[in-house]
């Protein structure tokens, strides 16, 4: 339900759910193999995907909405956790809107946008560079 719900979610994500739910400091090793084993019953029996570990709900594989964080659980703003495509999808609305910002507006921009503090700025300018580069985004300058 968690994945239907937050998806894509990052595996990462899942697991600090499911830290918070148990109550515990850490998953141990043996809470982090039952997780890993519910999540591949989740993908035979409950029509869930992982892709690059990130999870999805099969029938919405690809469908991304970038969501704003402000409020969430502290978990949900670290940048690791961000699934790349919602940070793609975010940049490039935000171009769609504003074909004129540059690189750095971008950036910030994007971490406003999905709710991010300050800090993970730095994680989305990797990301965006990474758009950059690979010619899916192209901001002005």
């Amino acid at each position: 339900q968690i994945i239907r719900a937050e998806a894509p979610v990052h595996q990462g994500a899942v697991f600090e759910r499911a830290r918070l739910l148990l109550g515990q400091q850490a998953l141990s090793a043996e809470d982090r193999r039952a997780l890993e084993q519910a999540l591949a019953l989740a993908s035979r029996l409950e029509g869930v995907v992982e892709q690059g570990g990130v999870w999805w709900a099969e029938d919405a594989v690809g469908v991304v909405v970038p969501r704003d964080r402000r409020g969430a659980a502290a978990h949900l703003l670290r940048p690791a956790f961000l699934p790349a495509e919602e940070v793609a999808e975010a940049a490039r609305r935000l171009l769609a809107r504003s074909p004129r910002l540059t690189e750095a507006e971008l950036v910030r921009e994007v971490a406003a946008a999905l709710g991010l503090p300050a800090t993970a700025e730095a994680a989305i300018a990797a990301r965006v560079a990474a758009l950059v580069g690979a010619g899916e985004i192209r901001p002005a300058g």
